[in-house]
This record gives structure tokens, C-alpha cells and sequence, in this order.
């Protein structure tokens, strides 16, 4: 079990999904105030904090072969992050709802998200 640094405690209040990468290091959560959370799992620390200006982060999958993140969000959007540059790679739009469930395909060269 991943113990976080006490500083870390109040970051993990409002935690509203947790994905691990294929080799388990790093452990990515995200939360309602539409912050994602990418951690160092041996440490127990943030390594990066991604941050968007959409609503609050439903869910995440991270890429099956690349350090790639995707984020369902409650503002009708899903958001590609790459997770070593800390960087935006895209926004998908066109959801009449919140993006409740989505993942890559198995080699990862499309992704699917649904909304309810």
C-alpha cells in the first residue's frame, strides 16, 4: 500500500478516480476541481499536477503503451495529457453530457468515451 506524505493529505480529500500505469509506478488521480494528480509510487509523492480549466475529472486511463493519460470530464469533454512532458496533446469535444466512462483500445490507436 502507497502511504502519501502528510502534506499530501488534504490533496486526497476530494479524490474522485485513481488509475495505475501499466507498470504500476505511477498512480494518477483525479478530482472535482478538474486537477489530475500523476504519483511517484515508491515515494509517495506528487510528481506532477496537471490542471484544466473544464469541470471536475470523472475518470482516467492511462495510454497502454505510452505515458499518455485520458481524462473524462463533467464539462462534456475528454482530455489527452501527456504525462512525462506534462502537457496538453488534445481536447475532445461534442458530448451533450458529462463523459461518464471511456479507455484505449487494446494497441492504443483510438479511444472511446460514453456519456449517460
Amino acid at each position: 500500500m502507497m502511504e502519501m506524505e502528510s502534506s499530501s493529505q488534504a490533496a486526497m480529500k476530494t479524490i474522485s478516480t485513481l488509475a495505475f500505469n501499466l507498470d504500476g509506478k505511477f498512480p494518477a488521480s483525479g478530482s472535482f476541481d478538474w486537477l489530475i494528480k500523476i504519483w511517484d509510487a515508491k515515494l509517495g509523492i506528487i510528481k506532477c499536477t496537471l490542471e484544466g480549466s473544464g469541470g471536475g475529472v470523472e475518470w482516467l486511463k492511462w495510454h497502454p503503451t505510452e505515458h499518455w493519460i485520458l481524462a473524462g470530464s463533467t464539462d462534456c469533454s475528454i482530455t489527452l495529457w501527456d504525462a512525462d512532458k506534462r502537457a496538453h496533446l488534445r481536447t475532445f469535444n461534442g458530448h451533450t453530457s458529462g463523459v461518464t466512462c471511456g479507455d484505449f483500445s487494446c494497441d492504443g490507436d483510438q479511444l472511446l468515451g460514453l456519456t449517460f
